[in-house]
C-alpha cells in the first residue's frame, strides 16, 4: 500500500473514533497543537519556510488546535449532549439515513463479511461503520470503483447529513472542528473518486 493510502486509512480511522466515542485525556494531549512542556521558552525557534496547509491537513491543524487546551470532561458533556440526548437530533436512527440504506448498509457488510459495530446509537452504529468500511477497503486494496461506489452511496450522503446536523446545532464546539475535519477530507475523497463515477 503506497504512503497516501496509508494517509486516507488512518483519516477514515481518525474520523470513525470521533464519533464513535468522545476523545480521552490522551487524545486531546496526543492531537494537541500546543509545544511540548518541556521545551524551553527561551530556547532558540528554528522554522523552515513551508507552505500554508490546505485542505484535509489545514482542517487537521484546526481539529489540533481545537483540542489545544481542552477538557476531556467537557468534550464528553458535549458529545453526550449532541448525540446522545437528542438536542441536536443526532440520536434517532432516522437522523443519518433512511431505513433502506442502514438495510443496505448490513447487506454491503455481510457481502464481504464484516459485522457491523455493536451500538444502539446511530451515529455510532452509523457513521462509524461507514468510516470502518472505507478504511478496510483501502487497507485491503479493493479497487478504486469499488471504493467509488461505496464512498458516494454510503460515506459521503451519511457524513455530510451528519456535518450539517452539527454545524446548525448551538454549542457545537470541538465537534464543529471534527466536522469541519470530516467535510473536508470528503470533499478531498469526493474529487479523488469523480474519475470512477
Amino acid at each position: 500500500m503506497f504512503q497516501e493510502e496509508y494517509v486516507r486509512a488512518d483519516a477514515y480511522g481518525l474520523i470513525s473514533q470521533l464519533f464513535s466515542s468522545p476523545p480521552d485525556a490522551a487524545f486531546l494531549k496526543l492531537y494537541s497543537g500546543a509545544p511540548d512542556a518541556g521545551t524551553a521558552e527561551d530556547a532558540p525557534q528554528f522554522t523552515l519556510q513551508e507552505a500554508e496547509p490546505v485542505g484535509y491537513e489545514a482542517a487537521l491543524k484546526r481539529l489540533q488546535a481545537a483540542a489545544t487546551g481542552r477538557d476531556a470532561t467537557a468534550v464528553a458533556a458535549e458529545f453526550e449532549r449532541m448525540f446522545r440526548s437528542g438536542e441536536a437530533s443526532l440520536s434517532t436512527p432516522g437522523a443519518l439515513a433512511p431505513a433502506g440504506q442502514i438495510a443496505a448498509l448490513r447487506s454491503y457488510l455481510a457481502q464481504y463479511g464484516l459485522a457491523p459495530r455493536a451500538s444502539s446509537a446511530a451515529v455510532e452504529g452509523y457513521v462509524a461503520s461507514i468510516c470502518d468500511v472505507m478504511r478496510w477497503l483501502i487497507e485491503h486494496d479493493r479497487p478504486m470503483g469499488v471504493q467509488a461506489g461505496f464512498f458516494n452511496d454510503f460515506v459521503q450522503p451519511g457524513v455530510t447529513t451528519l456535518c450539517d446536523a452539527i454545524e446548525a446545532t448551538p454549542g457545537a464546539s470541538f465537534y464543529a472542528s471534527v466536522a469541519d475535519l470530516a467535510r473536508t477530507f470528503m470533499e478531498s475523497e469526493s474529487v479523488r473518486f469523480r474519475a470512477y463515477e
